[in-house]
């Protein structure tokens, strides 16, 4: 395959998860509903300062999904994502299942979304932005910084 098909593989990859991320953290930061929802979730996981943790929460999946839709330091958000997805699988298994969210809110991903969502977070770690990246197609964010 040449060089120039290579580097669009991570495209539709960062703009896909870019974009669920920055849908999933939009409403724990900017909606009070949204907000209160993650709360309770993270109260449910037995997370200790749960308000705060929610705002660290909404933070990473909005400004990380931006930053992987725009190609900005993929490599990097992508391995902080990857952090935030092993965390969720692990309070999975540590609390024998995730917390309901609240009626008429949108839950915590569960365990299967987890494990396809960390399988293409790895591939953003390994191939970096790609073509049409802010760190172009040869990740050069990693010389740069």
């Amino acid at each position: 395959m040449n060089k120039d098909v290579c580097n669009l593989i991570p495209l539709p990859i960062r703009l896909i998860y870019g974009a669920a991320l920055m849908r999933a953290g939009y409403p724990k930061l900017f909606t009070a509903k949204g907000h209160a929802n993650i709360i309770h979730e993270l109260e449910g996981m037995h997370i200790p300062a749960p308000n705060l943790m929610a705002w660290v929460v909404g933070i990473m999946e909005f400004f990380g999904g931006l930053f992987l839709f725009i190609g900005f330091r993929t490599r990097l958000t992508a391995v902080i994502e990857s952090a935030n997805v092993l965390s969720n699988l692990a309070l999975i298994y540590i609390n024998g299942g995730q917390p309901k969210p609240l009626p008429g809110e949108q839950g915590l991903p569960d365990e299967l979304s987890s494990y396809l969502g960390l399988g293409g977070l790895l591939a953003l770690v390994i191939s970096g932005g790609g073509a049409y990246s802010i760190d172009g197609p040869d990740g050069q964010e990693s010389e740069n910084a």
